[in-house]
Protein backbone atom coordinates (compact mmCIF):
# COMPACT_ATOMS: atom_id res chain seq x y z
CA UNK A 1 0.00 0.00 0.00
CA UNK A 2 2.85 2.37 0.81
CA UNK A 3 4.40 1.76 -2.63
CA UNK A 4 1.06 2.48 -4.33
CA UNK A 5 0.69 5.68 -2.29
CA UNK A 6 4.21 6.72 -3.29
CA UNK A 7 3.40 6.15 -6.97
CA UNK A 8 0.23 8.28 -6.74
CA UNK A 9 2.08 11.10 -4.93
CA UNK A 10 4.81 11.00 -7.59
CA UNK A 11 2.12 11.23 -10.28
CA UNK A 12 0.58 14.39 -8.77
CA UNK A 13 4.02 15.97 -8.34
CA UNK A 14 4.76 15.27 -12.00
CA UNK A 15 1.47 16.93 -12.97
CA UNK A 16 2.39 20.01 -10.95
CA UNK A 17 5.65 20.29 -12.93
CA UNK A 18 3.74 19.77 -16.22
CA UNK A 19 5.44 16.54 -17.19
CA UNK A 20 3.78 15.25 -20.36
CA UNK A 21 4.51 11.59 -19.59
CA UNK A 22 3.28 11.59 -15.98
CA UNK A 23 0.21 9.46 -16.77
CA UNK A 24 2.32 6.89 -18.59
CA UNK A 25 4.72 6.75 -15.64
CA UNK A 26 1.78 6.13 -13.25
CA UNK A 27 0.49 3.31 -15.43
CA UNK A 28 3.91 1.67 -15.45
CA UNK A 29 4.25 2.02 -11.67
CA UNK A 30 0.80 0.52 -10.98
CA UNK A 31 1.43 -2.38 -13.37
CA UNK A 32 4.81 -3.03 -11.76
CA UNK A 33 3.25 -3.08 -8.28
CA UNK A 34 0.50 -5.41 -9.44
CA UNK A 35 3.06 -7.74 -10.97
CA UNK A 36 5.13 -7.75 -7.79
CA UNK A 37 2.06 -8.48 -5.67
CA UNK A 38 1.09 -11.26 -8.06
CA UNK A 39 4.43 -12.92 -7.38
CA UNK A 40 3.72 -12.98 -3.64
CA UNK A 41 0.13 -14.11 -4.21
CA UNK A 42 1.33 -16.90 -6.49
CA UNK A 43 3.71 -18.04 -3.77
CA UNK A 44 0.90 -18.13 -1.22
CA UNK A 45 -1.33 -20.09 -3.63
CA UNK A 46 1.36 -22.70 -4.08
CA UNK A 47 1.90 -22.93 -0.32
CA UNK A 48 -1.82 -23.12 0.56
CA UNK A 49 -2.33 -26.89 -0.01
CA UNK A 50 0.69 -27.68 2.16
CA UNK A 51 -0.44 -25.30 4.88
CA UNK A 52 -3.95 -26.80 4.97
CA UNK A 53 -2.51 -30.25 5.73
CA UNK A 54 -0.69 -28.98 8.79
CA UNK A 55 -2.58 -29.52 12.01
CA UNK A 56 -2.69 -25.98 13.37
CA UNK A 57 -3.26 -24.33 9.99
CA UNK A 58 -6.06 -26.77 9.14
CA UNK A 59 -7.88 -26.18 12.42
CA UNK A 60 -7.49 -22.41 12.08
CA UNK A 61 -8.83 -22.50 8.54
CA UNK A 62 -11.88 -24.47 9.59
CA UNK A 63 -12.52 -22.00 12.39
CA UNK A 64 -12.57 -19.01 10.01
CA UNK A 65 -15.86 -17.65 8.62
CA UNK A 66 -16.82 -19.01 5.20
CA UNK A 67 -16.79 -15.49 3.83
CA UNK A 68 -13.00 -15.47 3.88
CA UNK A 69 -13.10 -18.37 1.40
CA UNK A 70 -15.30 -16.30 -0.92
CA UNK A 71 -12.93 -13.34 -0.51
CA UNK A 72 -9.98 -15.55 -1.41
CA UNK A 73 -11.70 -16.74 -4.57
CA UNK A 74 -12.48 -13.16 -5.55
CA UNK A 75 -8.83 -12.18 -4.99
CA UNK A 76 -7.72 -15.13 -7.09
CA UNK A 77 -10.07 -14.08 -9.90
CA UNK A 78 -8.75 -10.50 -9.71
CA UNK A 79 -5.15 -11.71 -9.84
CA UNK A 80 -5.85 -14.00 -12.79
CA UNK A 81 -7.76 -11.24 -14.62
CA UNK A 82 -4.91 -8.78 -13.99
CA UNK A 83 -2.32 -11.17 -15.36
CA UNK A 84 -4.51 -11.86 -18.41
CA UNK A 85 -5.15 -8.13 -18.96
CA UNK A 86 -1.44 -7.25 -18.72
CA UNK A 87 -0.63 -10.01 -21.20
CA UNK A 88 -3.27 -8.81 -23.67
CA UNK A 89 -2.15 -5.20 -23.29
CA UNK A 90 1.47 -6.20 -23.99
CA UNK A 91 0.44 -8.22 -27.06
CA UNK A 92 -1.79 -5.48 -28.54
CA UNK A 93 0.83 -2.81 -27.88
CA UNK A 94 3.25 -4.76 -30.08
CA UNK A 95 1.05 -4.17 -33.15
CA UNK A 96 1.88 -0.93 -35.03
CA UNK A 97 -0.80 1.75 -34.97
CA UNK A 98 -1.69 3.21 -38.36
CA UNK A 99 -3.40 6.59 -38.41
CA UNK A 100 -5.58 6.82 -41.52
CA UNK A 101 -6.09 10.35 -42.89
CA UNK A 102 -9.54 11.63 -43.55
CA UNK A 103 -11.07 10.51 -46.83
CA UNK A 104 -13.54 13.38 -46.96
CA UNK A 105 -12.59 15.53 -50.00
CA UNK A 106 -14.69 18.38 -48.67
CA UNK A 107 -12.42 18.84 -45.67
CA UNK A 108 -9.35 19.06 -47.92
CA UNK A 109 -10.89 21.23 -50.67
CA UNK A 110 -9.72 24.61 -49.26
CA UNK A 111 -6.16 23.33 -48.92
CA UNK A 112 -6.21 21.85 -52.42
CA UNK A 113 -7.52 25.09 -53.94
CA UNK A 114 -4.88 27.14 -52.13
CA UNK A 115 -2.11 24.84 -53.36
CA UNK A 116 -3.43 25.06 -56.92
CA UNK A 117 -3.32 28.85 -56.76
CA UNK A 118 0.23 28.77 -55.43
CA UNK A 119 1.32 26.36 -58.17
CA UNK A 120 -0.29 28.51 -60.86
CA UNK A 121 1.43 31.60 -59.46
CA UNK A 122 4.81 29.85 -59.48
CA UNK A 123 4.29 28.61 -63.04
CA UNK A 124 3.54 32.16 -64.14
CA UNK A 125 6.95 33.26 -62.83
CA UNK A 126 8.91 30.51 -64.57
CA UNK A 127 9.59 31.03 -68.31
CA UNK A 128 9.13 28.22 -70.77
CA UNK A 129 12.32 26.30 -71.53
CA UNK A 130 12.13 27.31 -75.22
CA UNK A 131 11.18 30.92 -74.63
CA UNK A 132 13.30 33.73 -76.04
CA UNK A 133 14.36 34.69 -72.53
CA UNK A 134 15.80 31.24 -71.87
CA UNK A 135 17.27 30.75 -75.35
CA UNK A 136 19.16 34.03 -75.16
CA UNK A 137 20.74 32.98 -71.85
CA UNK A 138 21.69 29.62 -73.32
CA UNK A 139 23.24 31.34 -76.34
CA UNK A 140 25.27 33.59 -74.02
CA UNK A 141 26.65 30.53 -72.21
CA UNK A 142 27.43 28.75 -75.49
CA UNK A 143 29.20 31.87 -76.78
CA UNK A 144 31.52 31.98 -73.76
CA UNK A 145 32.23 28.23 -73.94
CA UNK A 146 33.01 28.55 -77.65
CA UNK A 147 35.73 31.14 -77.12
CA UNK A 148 37.19 29.33 -74.11
CA UNK A 149 37.69 26.20 -76.25
CA UNK A 150 39.66 28.07 -78.92
CA UNK A 151 43.47 27.72 -79.02
CA UNK A 152 45.61 30.55 -77.76
CA UNK A 153 46.11 33.38 -80.21
CA UNK A 154 49.66 33.57 -81.63
CA UNK A 155 51.90 36.56 -80.98
CA UNK A 156 52.53 38.76 -84.00
CA UNK A 157 54.89 41.54 -82.91
CA UNK A 158 55.79 43.74 -85.90
CA UNK A 159 57.94 46.29 -84.12
CA UNK A 160 61.04 47.30 -86.08
CA UNK A 161 60.33 45.03 -89.02
CA UNK A 162 60.32 45.75 -92.73
CA UNK A 163 57.07 45.48 -94.70
CA UNK A 164 58.11 42.09 -96.07
CA UNK A 165 58.97 40.81 -92.58
CA UNK A 166 55.73 42.21 -91.21
CA UNK A 167 53.71 40.23 -93.73
CA UNK A 168 55.45 37.02 -92.70
CA UNK A 169 54.96 37.71 -88.99
CA UNK A 170 51.32 38.73 -89.29
CA UNK A 171 50.33 35.75 -91.42
CA UNK A 172 49.80 33.32 -88.45
CA UNK A 173 47.62 35.89 -86.69
CA UNK A 174 45.58 36.53 -89.82
CA UNK A 175 45.13 32.80 -90.39
CA UNK A 176 44.09 32.36 -86.76
CA UNK A 177 41.59 35.21 -86.97
CA UNK A 178 40.08 33.98 -90.26
CA UNK A 179 39.82 30.38 -89.04
CA UNK A 180 38.19 31.37 -85.75
CA UNK A 181 35.77 33.76 -87.43
CA UNK A 182 34.82 31.15 -90.03
CA UNK A 183 34.16 28.54 -87.30
CA UNK A 184 32.02 30.99 -85.34
CA UNK A 185 30.02 31.96 -88.44
CA UNK A 186 29.39 28.29 -89.23
CA UNK A 187 28.20 27.38 -85.72
CA UNK A 188 26.96 30.09 -83.36
CA UNK A 189 26.51 33.15 -85.53
CA UNK A 190 23.22 32.08 -87.24
CA UNK A 191 21.65 31.21 -83.90
CA UNK A 192 22.69 34.48 -82.23
CA UNK A 193 21.66 36.58 -85.23
CA UNK A 194 18.21 34.93 -85.22
CA UNK A 195 17.81 35.66 -81.49
CA UNK A 196 18.82 39.28 -82.04
CA UNK A 197 16.22 39.54 -84.81
CA UNK A 198 13.53 38.27 -82.41
CA UNK A 199 14.47 40.90 -79.85
CA UNK A 200 14.37 43.58 -82.52
CA UNK A 201 10.88 42.44 -83.57
CA UNK A 202 9.72 42.88 -79.97
CA UNK A 203 10.98 46.46 -79.91
CA UNK A 204 14.17 45.97 -77.91
CA UNK A 205 17.22 48.10 -78.68
CA UNK A 206 19.72 45.84 -80.53
CA UNK A 207 21.76 48.42 -82.46
CA UNK A 208 25.12 47.44 -80.97
CA UNK A 209 24.85 43.66 -81.11
CA UNK A 210 23.04 43.69 -84.46
CA UNK A 211 26.06 45.23 -86.16
CA UNK A 212 28.60 42.76 -84.77
CA UNK A 213 26.73 39.49 -84.12
CA UNK A 214 27.99 38.08 -87.45
CA UNK A 215 31.68 38.40 -86.46
CA UNK A 216 31.40 38.44 -82.62
CA UNK A 217 33.84 41.36 -82.39
CA UNK A 218 31.84 43.94 -80.44
CA UNK A 219 32.78 46.72 -78.11
CA UNK A 220 30.72 44.99 -75.42
CA UNK A 221 30.96 41.17 -75.36
CA UNK A 222 28.11 39.39 -77.12
CA UNK A 223 27.36 37.25 -74.05
CA UNK A 224 26.92 40.33 -71.87
CA UNK A 225 24.56 41.92 -74.39
CA UNK A 226 22.48 38.73 -74.70
CA UNK A 227 22.05 38.54 -70.93
CA UNK A 228 21.09 42.20 -70.81
CA UNK A 229 18.44 41.63 -73.50
CA UNK A 230 17.12 38.58 -71.62
CA UNK A 231 16.63 40.71 -68.51
CA UNK A 232 14.33 43.00 -70.48
CA UNK A 233 11.78 40.17 -70.92
CA UNK A 234 9.35 38.75 -68.39
CA UNK A 235 8.41 35.06 -68.05
CA UNK A 236 6.02 35.39 -71.01
CA UNK A 237 8.63 36.91 -73.38
CA UNK A 238 7.06 40.36 -73.19
CA UNK A 239 9.17 43.47 -72.69
CA UNK A 240 9.05 44.74 -69.14
CA UNK A 241 7.63 48.18 -68.57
Amino acid sequence: MSALLLAVVTFFVSLMFRQVDSLTALEIAVLALMGWLCVFAFGHVIHTPVALHEGDAHSKARAQHWGFGIMGLVIMIIIASSITGVGMWWWIDREPRIAMPTADPGALRPTIEKQREEIAELKARVPDERSLKVRSLEAANEFEKFWRRQPKEPTCDQTGLTPEEQQKVIKPCADYFNKRTFLYQQTLAPKIMAIVAEFKAKGASVLNIENCAATAYCGLPVAVQLRALSEQLNAHDNLKN
